[in-house]
């Protein structure tokens, strides 16, 4: 493969000219090349328009060993609007970078370590089959955005947002100053990015990353409000056995509309609200075979919101205009089936203290659509064990109320909260099959060994069931040896997996 090497932004900008040249000799030969980026300081963006390899030939960016720094600072005032009025919105084609992307296809960025590049370390606009492996990647408001494309593979990366020993973004940063807006000043709102973000873009995997201490992990975007006929955006989006650690808001949050989406045989340690749905249409989202426990608290020791998180960020009701989009809810099945959970959030809700309701202009409750949720393990955290400061009781379905016909069934999970069964009957959610039992559920859930202890009553007693696919195929959770289903994410096999119903 022909390399060209690079050891400063000038070099860099000249190795991707004379590779575009020398791409353009080749006339349909199955040869890609490799641009060799060596380390240092390269405080200018460098803009790629146009390049393309071919499939199985793709121009390879390569990180040459050691450090690249992109000398930037994080500024409150960076981005959209004001601090205290929102988030800083999307970065732009203009926008500081290390490399941003146009109209590019069949590329790979792999085996870079870089740093200090905010608001954006890699920007894609109009660009299709990257691959982006092997990373590591810090300080930044983004990690990665990508704007209109599709295919993107994202593999074996590391992001980090805030390196400090003290994971300070977790444990000291008020949700409210990273977030922007909300009755705060927005101080710190050079946090609200992710790891991954994108506008537009379909065909998506994300794979054994290790996402840590940062805002969010993957949050992706369409760009107009969805009908009932849907869009071709954020389609076909798998996020498998990937690492969240300290997720600060959200690991996995798509907006306004999913269609095809596969969560499945993630790991979550410590996370504010797992996985955000409010105000989105679509469907046909699947979420299972993932497995998460705490080690702490988020937030300063004496802040009273955005300590606790829940399970599910759901859609709501509210009589304030500027949260109107929050109330749309998935037309089509969604699935969360067959995962394990040790919490000290609930299912459903927010903050342990009390939000204000309706009429006044406050949001809440929480509601959904077409929701089905069982075959799930849900342990709930020993107070003699971790103390009332991390494990202060709340209603696991809380302030979650019932829209009519909608769909909604929680039912054959396994708890050791008797109320949350009481209370889920109450709202007519189902759990005529569900278990209650005593902790401790798993064998060594805080060194991730989520299968059942030997005498659960929830080894063996899953509710087969079938889940609907998008074209209309039956699908349903692969049983173990002599067809054993476990309540949980963990199988004989391993962790859950799907697969389609075959008639015999």
């Amino acid at each position: 493969m022909q390399t060209f090497s690079a050891s400063d932004p000038a070099e860099l900008r000249a190795a991707i000219a004379a590779a575009a040249a020398y791409l353009a000799t080749l006339e349909g030969e199955a040869e890609g090349c490799r641009i060799l980026v060596h380390p240092g300081p390269y405080h200018e963006a460098t803009d790629v328009v146009g390049l393309k390899g071919r499939v199985g030939a793709p121009v390879v960016f390569e990180g040459g060993g050691g450090v690249i720094c992109g000398g930037s600072h994080p500024d409150p005032q960076q981005g959209y609007g004001r601090p205290q009025d929102g988030g800083p919105g999307n970065p732009t084609a203009t926008d500081f970078a290390f490399l941003r992307f146009s109209h590019c296809e069949h590329v790979v960025v792999a085996g870079f370590e870089l740093q200090n590049y905010w608001p954006v370390i890699l920007y894609f606009q109009k660009s299709s089959h990257i691959t982006i492996i092997g990373n590591t990647l810090r300080h930044g408001t983004n990690a990665v955005f990508a704007k209109q494309g599709r295919g993107f593979g994202l593999e074996g990366n590391r992001w980090q947002q805030d390196d400090t020993p003290e994971h300070v973004l977790w444990h000291e940063v008020d949700w409210i100053e990273a977030h922007g807006g909300d009755g705060g000043m927005g101080t710190k709102r050079y946090y609200n990015g992710s790891f991954f973000a994108s506008k537009d873009v379909s065909e998506v995997n994300i794979s054994r990353n290790v996402i840590s201490d940062c805002y969010n992990g993957v949050r992706m975007k369409v760009g107009q409000l969805p009908g009932d006929a849907g869009l071709p955006y954020n389609r076909d989006v798998y996020i498998f056995d990937n690492d969240f650690v300290r997720v600060r808001d959200n690991p996995i949050e798509p907006e306004y509309y999913v269609h095809n989406w596969h969560i499945a045989h993630n790991r979550i340690v410590d996370a504010h609200s797992w996985f955000s749905l409010d105000g989105v249409r679509g469907g046909y989202m699947y979420i299972y075979g993932n497995t998460a426990h705490f080690v702490s608290r988020q937030g300063v020791k004496d802040a009273t919101h955005h300590t606790m998180g829940r399970v599910l960020k759901l859609s709501y009701a509210s009589h304030n205009p500027d949260y109107a989009l929050g109330a749309a809810v998935p037309d089509h099945p969604w699935y969360v089936v067959h995962n394990s959970f040790v919490l000290r959030c609930p299912i459903v809700g927010g903050a342990a203290d009390e939000v204000p309701q309706p009429p006044c202009d406050g949001v809440g409750p929480d509601y959904t659509a077409n929701l089905t949720c069982a075959n799930n393990a849900f342990e709930w955290c020993s107070i003699d064990e971790h103390g009332i400061y991390l494990c202060e009781w709340i209603a696991m379905l809380r302030s979650f109320s019932r829209r009519q016909n909608d769909g909604v069934v929680f039912d054959h999970n396994l708890s050791n909260r008797r109320d949350y069964f009481d209370q889920a009957r109450s709202l007519s959610l189902g759990e005529a099959g569900g278990l209650h039992a005593d902790a401790p559920f798993f064998v060594r859930p805080a060194e991730g060994d989520f299968t059942l202890v030997a005498e659960s009553p929830g080894r063996g007693r899953a509710e087969p069931m079938e889940l609907e696919a998008p074209d209309g195929r039956r699908l349903r959770i692969r049983p173990g040896e002599g067809g054993a289903l476990h309540r949980g994410a963990i199988q004989d096999y391993g962790h859950a997996e799907l697969e389609e119903v075959v008639s015999v």
